[in-house]
């Protein structure tokens, strides 16, 4: 910021800021190996996906956001299906009612 201000330039704090829940990783807390491993490559619990449903995230890319889960050196071709298990069994939903971002971006064809 000492460089912005020293080229003449004029910070103006922003009112509308919202401020960012931290997410603590499931992994950092104590009772983490009581829980099952269920992306091997970024070592994502199934508590941290229900922790990030229950905290929003309702598709694929927002728990994969908050958790790293599917976005390790596999992209996810072990740990995708039990992910979107996860996802369905905490929002109450069919598997296939999952989406990878929202709208019409379906993972599962239904028959």
């Amino acid at each position: 910021l000492e460089k912005l201000k020293e080229a003449g330039l004029e910070l103006i704090p922003r009112e509308d800021i919202v401020e960012r829940t931290v997410f603590h990783r499931f992994r950092d807390k104590p009772e983490c190996g009581k829980d099952r491993l269920i992306c091997i490559c970024n070592k994502v619990t199934e508590e941290e996906v229900r922790e990030a449903v229950r905290r929003g995230s309702k598709t694929l890319q927002g728990v994969m956001f908050r958790t790293g889960a599917c976005m390790g050196v596999c992209q996810g071709s072990r740990c995708l299906s039990e992910v979107i298990e996860v996802i369905s069994d905490e929002l109450g939903v069919k598997p296939s009612n999952i989406t990878l971002r929202g709208g019409g971006s379906w993972i599962l064809k239904t028959s």
